[in-house]
């Protein structure tokens, strides 16, 4: 649970880049899985604090530009 509270506050706070960075980061080896923050991501999504088609796009630009990063 404090990991979700953290993820809230840092998606809250610097909106739809930091779902980009997170995302980025956990592909080349932060451990916090990114099932986790698209969990969270849904929920402030259909809570209505966040737009479900432009946290979409960000999930898969983030993971997309760092996949090729987890084999070097």
């Amino acid at each position: 649970m404090i990991i979700i509270a953290l993820l809230q506050d840092i998606i809250m706070e610097y909106g739809y880049i930091s779902i980009f960075f997170c995302l980025a980061l956990d592909i080349i080896g932060l451990p916090v899985p990114d099932e986790i923050i698209m969990a969270t991501v849904g929920y402030l999504s259909s809570i209505g604090l966040l737009y479900f088609p432009l946290d979409w796009r960000k999930q898969k630009v983030g993971s997309n530009i760092m996949a090729p990063w987890q084999y070097v």
